[in-house]
């Protein structure tokens, strides 16, 4: 097997590279979870942002229609 993998690596870098980047990003959806879990950042709840498009819009607006 690592006999292969030095073949492949020398003979076509590019083709096996991309092989194993796109098999660590089929295995990562599997991993990542539950050691997130294990670290205790699974289970907190989203932040919300402290500005958000309405309140800019709404702020630009106003803005505008005081300098008009």
């Amino acid at each position: 097997m690592l006999a292969a993998l030095r073949y492949s690596l020398h003979r076509e870098p590019i083709i096996t590279w991309s092989l194993l980047i796109g098999g660590a990003g089929l295995v990562l959806p599997v991993v990542v979870p539950p050691v997130r879990n294990m670290l205790g950042f699974g289970e907190q709840p989203a932040k919300r942002p402290p500005v958000t498009a309405k309140t800019l819009i709404e702020a630009s607006r106003a803005q505008n229609s005081s300098a008009a």
